[in-house]
């Protein structure tokens, strides 16, 4: 399975934004990820790289380093939000 691209951003967009500029909804935003990942769990197998993938976001809501392998399809996002959270970071 994967994703459609505008999925993705979504996705990373909202987790950046969180991180950065909406800070006091951040635990919302990660319990809504948190049912997103869980939803995709159930789906089985074919998901495997999407839960990868939310677990890497999730990782970077709880300040944690993320670890999505170099193979999985969506670990230049991961890497794109985390350059993002840092470059935002710097300019604060």
């Amino acid at each position: 399975m994967t994703l459609p691209p505008n999925t993705v951003n979504q996705l990373c967009l909202n987790t950046v934004t969180f991180k950065t500029q909406a800070t006091d909804d951040l635990d919302q935003w990660r319990t809504q990820a948190k049912k997103i990942r869980d939803d995709w769990v159930g789906r089985g197998d074919d998901w495997t790289q999407e839960v990868a993938f939310m677990d890497a976001l999730l990782a970077i809501l709880d300040d944690t380093e993320p670890t999505i392998p170099d193979d999985n399809p969506y670990a230049e996002a991961v890497q794109a939000v985390q350059e993002l959270i840092a470059e935002y970071d710097e300019t604060e």
